[in-house]
């Protein structure tokens, strides 16, 4: 959100109706925002996508001369605010207890298979074309001290 607020300043507004704006960058994007009470909506779809005010719409929240002088953190969706936030740790949380006070368990075992993997390099799956092969007499392997 800070960042979005610090390009909020290199938009250009332009109020199209009571609560709609074109809101303009310097690559003249230009993006419309409507400002409703319940969701703001803009061409670019972040808020409707994530529920948060994207660059345009802050601009157009901005507490200047034609623009809509609101916080944009009115825009915000509910879940994001502190008081939800806070609440969901607000439940008990129990600890965990030492393993030695734990009830036997009887349910089924889920084990590992019983194979083990050889200690080499998995076979090749490459197929070898005419490059492969080289020319006859070259050797690709060594350098020129090793003739």
């Amino acid at each position: 959100m800070r960042f979005r607020k610090r390009m909020e300043s290199f938009h250009s507004r332009q109020r199209s109706s009571k609560t709609e704006w074109e809101v303009a960058n310097r690559e003249v994007k230009t993006c419309t925002v409507k400002l409703t009470d319940n969701d703001p909506t803009c061409t670019c779809n972040i808020p409707q996508l994530k529920k948060l005010p994207c660059k345009h719409v802050i601009a157009a929240c901005a507490k200047e001369k034609g623009c809509a002088s609101i916080s944009m953190y009115s825009k915000c969706a509910w879940w994001y605010t502190v008081e939800n936030y806070t609440e969901t740790y607000a439940g008990p949380f129990h600890p965990v207890l030492d393993p030695c006070t734990w009830a036997e368990y009887n349910g089924p075992l889920n084990l590992p298979p019983e194979f083990r993997r050889p200690a080499a390099l998995p076979p090749s799956i490459r197929i070898r074309t005419t490059v492969d092969e080289g020319h006859k007499g070259h050797r690709h392997n060594k350098c020129s001290n090793y003739k």
